[in-house]
């Protein structure tokens, strides 16, 4: 009896056991990367089979957005352009399995390190161009290595058959040179090269590293759509429910005057809700010294005001300003001009206008026009 008791504890505790170690794979994320002939914002049929010498794309399936796998996820990273916040680094699978057998076909192993905006650490999910069309390319990776010098390099020999690949997250390398902790995810892909040769493998490489030189430019085009989509969650900014004070007093710096020199800086013919803050002191500027000589270095207004523009492709930007003036010598101060004020008092995260950050026209952010007020 002893002994069948000694037995039923062990089932018991062996169940238990069981039931945990079950619970704990169930919570386990899966993650995936899958892959169609179209970008994912077209909402393609997911395959897994290519033809050499046609698009690939791809897209990593998270269960929770990026930003929740990232140290610091509202930091921007150093080792990335100012426009984006950090990369995450994608690579082909090995070759052999960790028992050493052949599980996918030989091929250049590089990491690709991908950059990812803020905007993209919100997602649920990770699209890149793996071999793109021209027109089509908006992934931007780092110093130029693109999918195209693994499935199309010139000096490779052209694969005379259907070759498997993965590709996966190099986890290891996200973790330790992006911050992105604890994110697995592969996919497995096909690619068939039977009717390939020499010259449709230099075609596509030449086709796809044009796409890859293009990708950025393409990206800010897209840029303010996506921007558009995501102001519409956010409301009104702070800057434009404070109470309207006076601005400047000199006539030369009227609010239609003003209206004018923003109208020229922004390039756009319409703006709405100029709103003057607090002023900072009674009189219109104040001069400032270089602390290293004690000369005059510039004036700076003390009416900081906001704004809003309708862009040319009808959605709505707002920035703000000051009023500047720099010194020229001789007690003389050369002409005003407006210097960049953030119009961001804490809130929500605005996307920025990335095409205008691009072109050095910096704290221009997107937002929902129709949460404007009516014009009284």
């Amino acid at each position: 009896m002893k002994i069948l008791h000694t037995l039923k504890n062990a089932f018991f505790a062996a169940t238990i056991i069981a039931t945990q170690l079950s619970a704990i794979a169930q919570d386990v994320p899966v993650h995936k990367i899958i892959f169609a002939s179209k970008p994912f914002s077209t909402n393609p049929t997911p395959q897994t089979e290519f033809a050499a010498n046609t698009p690939i794309y791809g897209r990593i399936v998270l269960d929770k957005p990026l930003k929740e796998y990232c140290k610091n996820p509202g930091k921007h990273l150093s080792n990335v352009p100012s426009n984006y916040a950090r990369f995450i680094g994608i690579a082909p699978e090995n070759q052999f399995d960790e028992e050493g057998n052949e599980k996918y076909d030989p091929i250049i192993a590089i990491t690709y390190e991908m950059y990812l905006t803020f905007a993209d650490l919100e997602k649920k999910h990770i699209d890149f161009d793996v071999m793109p069309k021209t027109e089509e390319a908006t992934t931007e990776y780092s110093s130029g290595l693109a999918f195209y010098r693994s499935f199309a390099d010139e000096g490779t020999d052209v694969i005379n058959k259907k070759c498997h690949y993965g590709i996966k997250l190099y986890s290891e390398f996200n973790e330790s040179n992006a911050d992105i902790m604890g994110l697995k995810a592969s996919g497995d892909l096909y690619i068939d090269f039977t009717k390939s040769n020499s010259t449709t493998q230099e075609a596509w490489a030449a086709q796809c590293r044009k796409a890859q030189t293009l990708a950025g430019s393409n990206a800010l085009k897209n840029a303010s759509k996506g921007a558009t989509e995501q102001a519409k969650s956010l409301p009104l900014p702070t800057c434009f429910t404070f109470p309207q004070h006076k601005g400047y007093a000199d006539p030369k710096y009227s609010a239609a005057n003003i209206t004018a020199m923003i109208k020229q800086k922004f390039g756009v013919t319409e703006l709405l809700n100029l709103t003057f803050d607090k002023p900072d002191a009674e009189n219109d500027f104040r001069s400032l010294v270089d602390a290293s000589t004690n000369e005059p270095s510039h004036k700076m207004g003390n009416h900081v005001f906001y704004f809003a523009f309708k862009d040319a492709d009808g959605s709505y930007r707002f920035s703000g300003g000051v009023l500047k003036m720099d010194y020229e010598g001789y007690g003389k101060y050369g002409q005003a001009y407006i210097f960049p004020y953030s119009p961001i008092q804490g809130e929500e995260r605005f996307p920025i206008d990335e095409l205008r950050k691009q072109n050095g026209v910096y704290g221009v952010f997107v937002f929902d026009g129709s949460k404007l007020p009516a014009k009284k």
